[in-house]
């Protein structure tokens, strides 16, 4: 293939890539774009009506008999609002950062860039399915099961009879609407992005002087990368830190009570919650190998201008001596928490 049409062909890869991800932004309203304001917009108030509709129920819960486990639902759900927030304030630097990577097209592997697309998309399609199946075998069990078990959620739905066994689904797939898309999303962005950066850095048949011209503008996109994503990934931390505690809370209490299905759904997010953060932290350190690597074979003498996507950016002496420094500290991922 032409180097030129190559070049453009990994652009609309890498843009195709982030696809399934922006959808899942668009979902909840976190998407950036004016071509979909309305829709954005209407997705967004979509997300605080369910939010404090589920809100006010774990709040009556914890009101009317207070346990641990009630607690930490509800603050897992104020924790997903706030994620939601700083995802939001980001999201014109995180619709940026997809553009700045476009600079070194030139230098992308079509084939591997495409591997990550077909990976993301079944990703996505993951986290549909688990939003779909946890409900569902929750809202079974509820259907079989007597009111007793339910607690202050049996008393609630009981009152509406059929109705409120519909309420109770409607319930279950808001509740983890709220709770996962707005995290997961985040966390699938930062862990693509992440590998984005690691599969377009230099190797050794790079000239000299063109290795460094790749490296100078790697490091200031991950520079403008940990800008946009340090607050988020704490605050995700946190939340699946208040998601571990939640589950060892339920799973206990599942088992003492007899509540099986309820068993397999914390079993369930155990599970990608682990997968979420071991992914996470592999590709940050995978990144931070690659950018050492990369120093070690190509020293960079930073210079002050470069282009990216027809926007000056220039880099002043302090941010050049803090990226230095920063990229000869802790890995990414952790330099964030």
């Amino acid at each position: 293939m032409h180097p030129v049409k190559a070049a453009k062909r990994s652009s609309v890869e890498i843009k195709r890539a982030f696809n399934p991800i922006m959808f899942l932004f668009l979902l909840t309203g976190l998407e950036h774009k004016k071509s979909n304001k309305k829709r954005s917009l209407f997705f967004s108030a979509l997300f605080h009506v369910i939010f404090l509709k589920i809100f006010i129920i774990r709040v009556y819960c914890v009101i009317s008999e207070f346990i641990a486990g009630r607690l930490l639902i509800l603050i897992e759900k104020v924790i997903s609002l706030v994620v939601w927030w700083f995802i939001k304030v980001k999201m014109r630097k995180i619709n940026a950062l997809v553009k700045y990577l476009e600079v070194l097209k030139d230098r992308a592997d079509l084939e591997d860039i495409q591997i990550l697309s077909r990976i993301c998309k079944r990703t996505v399609v993951a986290v549909i399915f688990i939003m779909c199946l946890v409900p569902t075998i929750r809202s079974l069990h509820f259907l079989i099961s007597s009111k007793e078990i339910h607690l202050c959620l049996g008393d609630i739905t009981y009152t509406f009879g059929m109705f409120g066994k519909f309420g109770y689904f409607l319930y279950e797939i808001g509740q983890i609407f709220i709770s996962i898309v707005p995290p997961y999303a985040g966390c699938i962005f930062y862990t693509l992005y992440c590998c984005m950066l690691t599969l377009l850095s230099p190797n050794k048949h790079f000239s000299a002087p063109e290795a460094r011209r790749i490296n100078q503008m790697r490091f200031e996109i991950l520079e403008k990368f940990e800008s946009a994503f340090s607050v988020i990934i704490f605050v995700i931390f946190s939340l699946i830190l208040c998601n571990f505690f939640k589950i060892i809370f339920l799973f206990a209490y599942s088992l003492k009570s007899d509540m099986i299905p309820f068993v397999y759904t914390c079993v369930i997010d155990f599970i990608t919650n682990s997968i979420l953060v071991i992914v996470m932290v592999l590709s940050a350190d995978n990144v931070q190998k690659s950018v050492n690597h990369s120093r070690g074979l190509f020293p960079v003498a930073l210079i002050t201008m470069k282009e990216f996507g027809g926007e000056n950016l220039v880099v002043s002496q302090k941010k050049k001596e803090n990226l230095r420094s920063s990229l000869d500290g802790e890995c990414l991922l952790f330099g964030s928490l």
